[in-house]
């Protein structure tokens, strides 16, 4: 991108869907000390670090500590190009300006968690409920999970 001149004129970002496939062991990622992985609602499947660069835009070694979604890069894309947002349904992301160029906050710290259809968990600020948790038997695609009667995240 330097090379071709396009480096200030370029937002960078790198980042994932979910936590770490733990039925691929070592080859599938670490969640840390959170529990579980992809395809989970708990916090290793859910939480993955995010970096982004944009040379002369983004203060460098800037670190945000709270949560962010995927789903708000829609909104914040939208914001950079001038684009509208469309307001004929619900938009679940958040514009991410204010903690890119101005080492703000995002709006709203409510999440909600699923797992296909079902509402597994539901956090506001430092604070998450999660379900029961039956625990999961294991697939090829899903590592088996123990359950839980309460859920630590």
């Amino acid at each position: 991108m330097e090379e071709k001149g396009i480096l200030e004129n370029t937002l960078i970002i790198f980042s994932s869907d979910n936590g770490p496939w733990l039925v691929m062991e070592d080859h599938g990622g670490s969640a840390g000390p959170l529990r579980e992985g992809k395809q989970f609602t708990f916090e290793g499947g859910v939480r993955v670090p995010t970096v982004a660069m944009w040379k002369g835009k983004i203060d460098p070694g800037q670190v945000y500590d709270e949560l962010a979604t995927l789903m708000d890069w829609f909104p914040t894309f939208c914001k950079l190009v001038g684009a509208e947002i469309p307001q004929d349904r619900e938009i679940d992301g958040k514009d991410l300006s204010s903690v890119l160029f101005e080492n703000g906050n995002r709006e709203g710290d409510t999440f909600i968690y699923y797992m296909l259809a079902s509402q597994e968990a539901y956090r506001e600020g430092d604070w998450k409920i999660k379900r029961p948790y039956a625990g999961f038997a294991g697939t090829r695609g899903m590592k088996k999970s123990r359950g839980s009667r309460h859920a630590p995240v």
